[in-house]
């Protein structure tokens, strides 16, 4: 049996972006953003844009833990959810 729990995405990008690309909460988040985004000093505006304009699954597989999509930790069950037609 599997189970996944995840919080909502808008709550944790914003929770992600706050964790590594502000120092006011993690200095050392610095590295994950500019990994991530391309730069350390991305606005929030721009982090957005960024994340729209490359969420492709193709880019997606490569984003930083912290940002990557829910879905991508199921083990591809993602593939195969709609199949079900109930939970029991």
């Amino acid at each position: 049996h599997k189970a996944v729990f995840f919080r909502d995405p808008l709550e944790r990008f914003l929770s992600a972006y706050r964790s590594k690309c502000d120092t006011a909460f993690h200095p050392d988040g610095f590295e994950h953003c500019r990994l991530h985004f391309g730069s350390a000093g991305k606005t929030f505006k721009g982090a957005v844009k960024w994340t729209v304009l490359n969420h492709e699954e193709e880019y997606a597989a490569d984003f930083d833990a912290h940002f990557k999509p829910m879905y991508q930790f199921c083990g591809g069950l993602y593939q195969t959810l709609h199949f079900y037609d109930t939970v029991e």
